[in-house]
């Protein structure tokens, strides 16, 4: 059963470090350009975080009510969104 679950359950985890990980070297020649300073990259990143921090929780809540079988698939994609 373990087995099963683990790629579905580390695809999302995967994709969304795969996705800062893409930004943050690049994040810094493009914010020089648009002219934003250093201290305004630290506040997309930490809203980035923030706001998984808040919303993650919720929508555990809301897929634990819910009780669908695809309550892992829209989590996927809340967090493919928040991106």
């Amino acid at each position: 059963m373990i087995k099963k679950i683990f790629p579905i359950l580390a695809l999302p985890i995967f994709s969304s470090m795969l996705g800062v990980g893409i930004v943050a070297p690049l994040l810094p020649l493009y914010a020089e350009n648009m002219g934003a300073t250093g201290s305004w990259l630290g506040i997309v990143f930490a809203g980035f975080a923030i706001s998984l921090a808040i919303f993650l929780p919720i929508i555990g809540r809301l897929s634990d009510r819910i009780h669908t079988q695809n309550s892992e698939e829209y989590n996927s994609l809340v967090i493919l969104e928040s991106q």
